[in-house]
């Protein structure tokens, strides 16, 4: 048996089904969401497949999102102009996720912190510019 049916063959049967069901080159979609799962436990999945018109031309698209305890596997799948048929699958790690919202976070917190000191830095600026202001104004005492 090829190595790429035995691996179409470890996904769930439903999954299977729903896939085949949709007409829509079933053996590569079927193909791309097994790789990109590789041997992750496949907790639940999603099939969604549209068709979209520009013009007088019709394009089909399929997207498959299979849900593992630590990802989101996102399988996409369009018919392309002159009916090029281009598959991509991409994996979202929640750990990964986490961290970048983390990071992100901080980020607008750093942000906001240079916002105050620059803004507090213009109002020490300010107040010494009017303190000198008013010591130019001041005339001497000559006594």
């Amino acid at each position: 048996m090829p190595e790429s049916v035995e691996i179409v063959n470890s996904l769930p049967p439903q999954l299977l089904a729903e896939i085949a069901e949709c007409g829509f080159y079933p053996s590569l979609v079927a193909e791309t969401v097994a790789l990109g799962l590789g041997q992750r436990e496949l907790l639940d999945f999603l099939v969604q497949h549209e068709a979209t018109f520009a013009g007088h031309e019709l394009h089909r698209h399929m997207t498959v999102l299979v849900r593992t305890a630590r990802q989101l596997l996102i399988c996409h799948i369009d018919e392309g102009e002159g009916a090029q048929t281009e598959a991509v699958a991409t994996a979202e790690d929640k750990h990964r996720r986490a961290y970048v919202e983390q990071q992100e976070r901080i980020a607008r917190l750093e942000a906001a912190a240079n916002e105050a000191r620059n803004k507090a830095s213009a109002v020490l600026n300010a107040i010494a510019a009017a303190e000198t202001m008013r010591g130019l104004g001041r005339k001497e005492d000559p006594s």
